[in-house]
Order: C-alpha cells, then structure tokens, then sequence
C-alpha cells in the first residue's frame, strides 16, 4: 500500500487514489487540458522539423538553360497535404504559412498553460 492508502495495483486499474479525490471536480479538465498542450507542442514540434528543412532549400530551382548558357529559374513548388488533397504551393508561400501556424500554435500553448496554471493555483 502506498501512503494515501491504495496500492499499486489499483492505480494500474485506474482506481482514483485518495490524492485524486482531493484534487476535486477539475482533476479531469486539467488532465484533459495537459494533453492537449502535449499533443500541441509535438505538432508544433513537428512544424519546425519541417521548416527547417525548408529553410536548406534554395527560392528558386534552374528549369532550363539555354545553347548561350543562361540559366532559366523558376520559383521552387511544394506540396502540403490538408486533410486528403495534395495543395501545390511555392516555397515561400508554404514557408510564410507554416510559420504563421506555428506562431499561432505557440500562442494557443501559452494561453492553455497559463489557464492550466490558474485552475491548479486556485485549486
């Protein structure tokens, strides 16, 4: 038996130990709240794994040179998959867009933290 009184074997059967009764009603929105910070820092995780590869990546790719042996250049495409389509975009585009979204999936972390945060203080 642990010291609040339950042993291990209850946790592992998801009994609520004394602790987590006395944590009350918003024991389950605050757990609900950590795991969607978490699961918004690793998509925000993932964001800069990706622009990270995309700022190795050169604006413009050679398309075509010509018989003087000038080189003809065109903007760099990517792909972005959202939800089942495949959206061709340039590469600047796709950049600016996905620092945009991971600039507002920062921004979303820190305001459920801070909530988080005033929910466990007030508790």
């Amino acid at each position: 038996m642990s010291a609040e009184g339950t042993s291990s074997a209850d946790a592992a059967l998801g009994i609520p130990s004394n602790s987590d009764a006395a944590r009350g009603p918003d024991a389950p929105h605050a757990a609900a709240v950590t795991r969607q910070v978490n699961e918004l820092e690793a998509e925000r995780a993932e964001l800069e794994l990706v622009l990270d590869t995309l700022r190795q990546l050169e604006e413009d790719m050679v398309w075509a040179a010509s018989d003087n042996g000038e080189e003809a250049r065109r903007p760099r495409r990517c792909w972005q998959q959202v939800g089942d389509v495949l959206v061709e975009r340039r590469l600047d585009e796709l950049r600016d867009s996905l620092q945009d979204q991971r600039e507002r999936l920062v921004a979303v972390v820190q305001q459920l933290s801070r909530q988080l945060q005033q929910r466990t203080s007030d508790s």
